[in-house]
């Protein structure tokens, strides 16, 4: 192609990138950054050492009071 772009597509590694272009559309219409970029976020969360179940509900207490300080805020 001679060009110097470098392709960062996560998703080419799961579709090689002609079959997975025609099967699914481009890139740019199905990949899911913005989902994965919450599941960065949800790890920083504190979990007090819970298991078996517990975590689940801790995460999402901390993301529910974290969206409400950013409601708060933002008004």
């Amino acid at each position: 192609m001679n060009c110097h772009l470098t392709p960062y597509f996560h998703i080419f590694l799961h579709h090689p990138a002609p079959e997975g272009i025609l099967r699914n559309g481009p890139p740019y219409a199905t990949w899911l950054f913005a989902f994965e970029r919450n599941n960065k976020i949800l790890s920083r969360f504190n979990t007090n050492g819970h298991a078996g179940g517990e975590v689940e509900g801790t995460v999402l207490r901390s993301w529910v009071k974290s969206g409400l300080v950013q409601d708060l805020v933002s008004f």
